[in-house]
């Protein structure tokens, strides 16, 4: 399964060029996802085709969903809460829900359910290729460090609990090990079994994320502010080890906006090891799949 991330600055045409090539995958017979991963969607008016949370059907080998932030953030929430549950019995008389329900207005949450329904999709092997057509940069750069920042935290977790349990093998070498005391060793303690998973899980996300079977399609206008970030965006990628495919210049109409060559030349340079597709500014956006499909074949292929 191949996995394509559409990322860049917020109104260059991320969600027209994701569906362009999704509509043009589907049509060759490749069973193809699209999701959209930015909360302000127009995926469906793209596609023209009602879309919701669930992942619906728009043609025989397209499918396309648009994430519900809310419910997402609902179903880690639930997961989380689940897990507490299962670690520390003792929570379910302190109120659990009250402080889990708190969690949902947390700094991060909104990332983490993102990172939730891609690593739903990624992994879910259903389809040839899974397209993301994402928020813009700086939303998504949160999303996509967060598995590295995560194992970070839960590392150094790690080494307390670690910690913990020598202290307590300490105490049971003086006192005795008695019938009714927690664990001493790490197999069988569960905070301890919780935190390796974790672990396990972000290690998992993060090697995905990196892996050559995952690609990165910056996206921008040729214009100075989208070339400066994606300057940003480019080097995020690189410094993670995250596999770039190609750079797509849309919109450009330098009859109009004579800047623009000026700022192509620059896009090139600077962005020289790199494959790069330009694609015209039209005066009638795409929608439907029909000309979606035109567009990928006239300026992506």
């Amino acid at each position: 399964m191949k996995v394509k991330f559409f990322v860049g600055k917020g109104g260059v045409g991320k969600t027209s060029v994701a569906a362009s090539y999704a509509a043009y995958l589907s049509s060759k017979g490749y069973r193809t996802l699209i999701v959209s991963l930015d909360p302000a969607h127009n995926l469906g008016d793209i596609l023209d085709f009602a879309l919701c949370d669930d992942v619906t059907r728009v043609d025989d080998d397209l499918f396309a969903r648009e994430v519900d932030i809310d419910r997402e953030i609902a179903r880690y929430l639930s997961k989380i809460a689940a897990g507490l549950k299962a670690t520390y019995r003792y929570l379910s008389v302190l109120n659990l829900e009250g402080y889990i329900d708190i969690l949902k207005f947390s700094p991060g949450m909104e990332e983490q359910a993102i990172l939730e329904a891609i690593k739903r999709h990624i992994f879910s092997g259903e389809f040839d290729f899974v397209l993301f057509d994402t928020a813009p940069t700086g939303h998504t750069l949160r999303v996509l460090s967060l598995p590295s920042v995560s194992l970070i935290w839960v590392e150094e977790l790690i080494k307390v609990r670690r910690v913990i349990l020598d202290r307590r093998r300490m105490i049971e070498r003086v006192k005795g090990k008695m019938p009714d005391s927690p664990p001493s060793e790490e197999e069988e303690d569960e905070v301890m079994k919780e935190l390796k998973r974790i672990k396990e899980e972000c290690l998992a996300i993060e090697e995905k994320l990196k892996s050559e079977d995952v690609t990165y399609i910056p996206i921008l206008n040729a214009e100075e502010v989208p070339l400066i970030e994606t300057e940003r965006l480019v080097s995020f990628l690189r410094r993670f080890g995250m596999h770039i495919e190609r750079i797509i210049v849309n919109k450009y109409m330098p009859e109009r906006i004579p800047k623009q060559a000026e700022v192509i030349k620059e896009i090139f340079k600077k962005f020289k090891d790199y494959e790069i597709k330009v694609i015209p500014y039209m005066d009638v956006s795409p929608r439907g799949l029909k000309a979606l499909r035109e567009v990928c074949l006239t300026c992506l292929i």
